[in-house]
Order: structure tokens, then sequence, then C-alpha cells
């Protein structure tokens, strides 16, 4: 939620809370619930909202708005370092932290989020993003994720040597 104020970021969990919870909410409403004395005020922060691509204004409905990404439908995927072929350490693009992702790409259970830090092998690049679901089995040609003596990598299933981390869902590259 970077570039929101925290009024701005307050304002959109009331709105989630109330998502959640199957209301929906008048200006008038809102205001109240957050202690906002002025609808103008409120519509301020809702256009700011808006304008930063975290609401839209609802098809079909008289003065509704809508979360662009209403709650449940996306997922935080933690991010657990570098993936490394060659054995030497490399500097994460990425950094810390998580990354959200829509529930369609990350899936249901436990997932990691590894960036990866050399040309390991063919189709997976330097900087390149992947989403390894540890529940999921994988199949023959799979890439997964494997570790042999600390280090951590992608490879074809199945692999010759070291354990199995899990199975690469998504690959995010920045192109």
């Amino acid at each position: 939620m970077k570039g929101l104020s925290p009024k701005q970021k307050e304002v959109l969990a009331a709105i989630e809370t109330a998502t959640q919870a199957g209301e929906r909410l008048s200006v008038r409403e809102l205001a109240d619930r957050m202690g906002v004395g002025s609808t103008c005020t409120m519509h301020q922060h809702l256009k700011a909202l808006e304008r930063k691509g975290f609401l839209r204004p609802a098809e079909g409905r008289h003065r509704s708005i809508e979360m662009v990404n209403p709650p449940g439908t996306c997922t935080d995927i933690s991010f657990y370092g570098m993936l490394s072929a060659d054995g030497r350490a490399h500097t994460p693009l990425f950094g810390a932290g998580a990354m959200r992702l829509p529930k369609e790409l990350s899936g249901e259970g436990e997932a990691f989020l590894f960036e990866v830090g050399d040309d390991e092998m063919p189709g997976v690049r330097a900087g390149d993003l992947v989403v390894v679901r540890a529940t999921e089995a994988p199949r023959q040609g799979d890439l997964v994720v494997a570790e042999r003596e600390g280090q951590r990598a992608v490879r074809r299933w199945p692999i010759q040597e070291g354990t199995l981390v899990g199975r690469v869902a998504v690959i995010i590259r920045q192109v």
C-alpha cells in the first residue's frame, strides 16, 4: 500500500472490513465510522483512493464504489530469499517482506516467494521471482526448488540430489 497516507490506509481498511462483513456503507456511514466530521473530506479520501487505483465506481449502481482487489482475492506470499545454482552469494533485488498476488496465481495453501540469482536453467532467468507451492506434488518435468548443502536452486523433477522444497507454480518476470 505504498503511496497512501495513514488516513487513506485507514479508510481502505474500513471499506475492506465492511466488504468482508457484507456491508455497503454510504459516504456518511463511512465518515461516521472513521470519525470524520465532513462527507466532503471523506469524498476527498475516496477520490484519492480511486485515483491511486484502489477503488473504482461500481458499474450500474448509483453512488457506489468497489475495491479493485476485494478482500479474499489476493494473498501475501512471503519472500524466502535467493536461489542460486552457482553457489555464489547474490544480492536480492526484491528485498525482504512479502508480495501480494491474486489467488488465481498463488493458489491455496502454503507458498513461498524466491528470487532467482542467476540464469540457472532454460526458461528461468536471473531476477525472476518464483512462487513455490510446498503442498503440490511435482510431476515428471515440472520445475521445482531443491535444496542441497544449504543452497536452493530451480531444477527439473525428478531431482538427482537434495531435498524438495516445493513445485514452482508461477514465474514472475519484469519485461
